[in-house]
């Protein structure tokens, strides 16, 4: 999971300190989107982002 994490904070950085997210209605229906959704967890219990706050775009910002 710490490499994801650091290709998705990478990718991040490549794009305004932003992350989005594919949208995920129930978790463990996919587990490639539990994997990223749990990868950017990691980030935000880091201290390293934060999650935007639009329901409709679901994703990280770095802090």
């Amino acid at each position: 999971m710490k490499t994801l994490s650091k290709d998705i904070w990478l990718k991040a950085t490549q794009h305004g300190n932003r992350y989005l997210l594919p949208q995920r209605f129930t978790k463990g229906n996919d587990p490639e989107k539990d994997r990223l959704y749990d990868a950017c967890g990691y980030l935000v219990m880091e201290g390293e982002a934060r999650w935007l706050q639009n329901p409709m775009a679901p994703g990280i910002e770095l802090t």
